[in-house]
């Protein structure tokens, strides 16, 4: 799941927000999504330590958005799932002894977070209630 973290944490927001406040057994949420419980459940936790979810246990538990879903915008929810190393990785094994193989990753690093800046701040500028409305207004026309 690793490469699609974000979008399935931002479909499992998008989810818990439809449910107006009543938590979601994970089971539900993996439905929706297409995936088991277990994926589900693991990233709940990470979710839940980001403060963006409250999980609740037991049998009746599930989770709930932690605040307004106009207050969690898609930069929060990148932030939580994925840093800038996981979106693009620099190989490892380059060649000390070489120019190139000594200073590329450090060249790449300032580049690549840069434009992790500038995709962050877009995501910023769009919350969980803009996909909502999104969403339903795709769903009735």
């Amino acid at each position: 799941m690793s490469n699609t973290r974000f979008a399935v944490a931002v479909h499992v927001l998008s989810v818990l927000r439809l449910s107006d406040g009543q938590t979601v057994p994970s089971s539900l949420l993996a439905s929706s999504v297409g995936t088991n419980p277990v994926v589900i459940r693991k990233l709940l936790v990470v979710l839940a330590q980001a403060g963006l979810i409250v999980v609740e246990r037991g049998n009746s538990g599930g989770a709930r958005l932690a605040r307004a879903a106009d207050d969690v915008n898609l930069a929060d929810v990148l932030d939580a799932v994925t840093g800038v190393g996981d979106m693009v990785k620099i190989h490892g094994e380059a060649n000390p002894a070489c120019p190139v193989g000594r200073n590329i990753g450090h060249v790449l690093d300032l580049i690549l977070n840069d434009g992790f800046d500038a995709f962050r701040s877009i995501l910023a500028k769009h919350t969980i209630e803009d996909l909502v409305q999104s969403i339903r207004a795709r769903d009735a026309g």
